[in-house]
């Protein structure tokens, strides 16, 4: 998640950001929850958080070997979980466009709603590239962001287990460090029509935060706000909403930080 204004190249959609930490995002363990299940899914979330942030890794830049590991192992995920591919696979290369050469490669999925295949799909997304090896340092993104791309995967395996009423399609997205690079390929061509996308949540920099969860993205979209009250009300963690207003002193504008943008 880059702190740097970006020029949108495509329509605004309605999207949201979630950052700060991983816990809450409307399918947290609730009062009923078997201990026995948070505490397997928590080892799972700190296993993959691990495994992303490895030296092994090398910092997942795009179009690397660490890249490609980290590739095999959400799409692994995705099938062990019983995520279904649209036609072609899981694997969705894509070029930069302002040069045509290769850029990346997301690794997109989806899960069916419970109230059938009528409606509008729901996308949560999170980048699993990272600043790759500079001077022999490896540049990890433990935070930045393989805490929010393993509380994808920790969606994956929730999701398929509690389906929501509505389709889910999970996208981990490439070169977002780029500039949105995979984002902006999702949306230039998406696995269904884009009409049929609802809202996007995407989870950045879940790690770090204190016990508070940061949600953006209200501001340019107001019906999203009585339902963000809700779920903090609900929530097991402090929940706020901000940094997408601009021009707030002292206040980092977060609308086109990340994927959401």
């Amino acid at each position: 998640m880059h702190r740097r204004r970006l020029p949108l190249t495509t329509p605004p959609a309605v999207g949201l950001l979630l950052a700060m930490p991983w816990a809450a995002c409307g399918q947290a363990p609730g009062p009923d929850t078997p201990a026995a299940a948070v505490h397997a899914d928590s080892i799972r979330i700190l296993d993959d958080l691990r495994w992303l942030a490895d030296d092994a890794r090398l910092g997942r830049a795009p179009l690397t070997p660490g890249s490609e590991a980290t590739r095999d192992r959400i799409a692994a995920t995705f099938r062990e979980a019983g995520v279904r591919a649209f036609e072609g696979g899981y694997a969705r290369p894509f070029d930069d466009a302002s040069t045509g050469e290769p850029a990346g490669v997301n690794v997109v999925g989806w899960l069916p709603g419970s109230a059938g295949d009528a409606g509008p799909f729901l996308v949560v997304t999170a980048h699993f590239d990272h600043m790759g090896t500079r001077d022999g340092t490896v540049f990890n993104g433990a935070d930045d962001n393989a805490s929010g791309t393993a509380a994808l995967l920790f969606l994956a395996r929730h999701l398929s287990r509690n389906p929501l009423p509505v389709q889910v399609i999970l996208a981990a997205v490439d070169t977002e460090e780029s500039g949105l690079v995979g984002a902006r390929a999702f949306v230039a061509d998406p696995p269904v029509p884009v009409g049929r996308l609802g809202l996007n949540v995407n989870l950045d920099m879940l790690s770090r935060g204190g016990g508070t969860l940061w949600a953006a993205g209200a501001y340019h979209t107001p019906a999203l706000g009585p339902v963000l009250d809700d779920v903090a009300a609900r929530a097991p963690m402090t929940l706020r909403q901000g940094h997408d207003r601009p021009g707030v002193p002292g206040v980092d504008d977060w609308t086109r930080s990340s994927d959401h943008g």
